[in-house]
């Protein structure tokens, strides 16, 4: 089983009752990471973060990425260096390491894997467990908590997303993805080109020795009847 296999099966389970279903898109902002499987539920408009693990490995390197990890459990994200806020005319710096709330962050999170990779007990506080079989059946092992209630412009954070994904498949399409495949053709045509007269080369070569070997059996059956008439042999 691969990851699009489970994304495959959860896309037919959240089908029914949400408004947007979408993969493998950047959309809760700095520190977040990509989210596998982005869920818009109705009439709520609550947002699923879905992650995606085909390992045990997979699962547990999840957990290196600390910054996502403080933003699901806490809702605030610490920074390496020195932040600076402006509020009321005012400028207010923040020590290193200073926890500072965050906005991006869904309202549910789960991890998907297939059936028993993980157990339920293996899933911190603040994620659900969701498993799926080789059958695509996906079974809820442990619910999601809430993790705030706030509602998310999602169609702002989409509506742009989708804009420059359109206008980069449209120049794929109508510039660079044609012109790299006309000169991906014509470098496959030239090294065609260059293998068949390499073959015929080779097959020249053959044709040769071919030619050649006959004439030294020729010439060795001839010797040889000679010193048999010589009675030699």
């Amino acid at each position: 089983m691969i990851a699009k296999d489970i994304q495959n099966a959860l896309d037919k389970y959240y089908a029914t009752g949400a408004r947007y279903i979408v993969p493998n898109v950047y959309f809760f902002g700095a520190g977040y990471c990509e989210t596998d499987l982005l869920v818009v539920k109705e009439p709520n408009g609550f947002i699923y973060d879905i992650e995606v693990k085909i390992s045990r490995q997979d699962f547990k390197a999840d957990f290196n990425k600390s910054d996502k990890h403080q933003i699901l459990e806490h809702g605030t994200r610490s920074y390496q260096y020195p932040t600076y806020e402006r509020q009321d005319g005012q400028t207010q710096m923040f020590e290193a390491g200073t926890p500072r709330p965050v906005s991006g962050r869904p309202n549910r999170f789960f991890f998907a894997v297939p059936e028993l990779l993980i157990s339920r007990s293996e899933v911190p506080a603040y994620a659900g467990l969701l498993y799926v079989s080789e059958s695509g059946k996906v079974t809820k092992v442990k619910e999601a908590p809430v993790l705030h209630k706030n509602v998310i412009p999602v169609e702002t954070v989409l509506c742009r997303k989708f804009y420059f994904s359109f206008r980069e498949l449209r120049d794929y399409k109508e510039n660079s993805g044609v012109n790299t495949l006309k000169n991906k053709i014509n470098r496959l045509d030239r090294e065609n080109n260059e293998l068949q007269s390499r073959l015929l080369e080779k097959a020249n070569d053959i044709f040769l020795l071919q030619v050649t070997n006959r004439k030294l059996t020729q010439d060795l059956y001839e010797a040889n009847q000679k010193l048999i008439i010589n009675g030699i042999l």
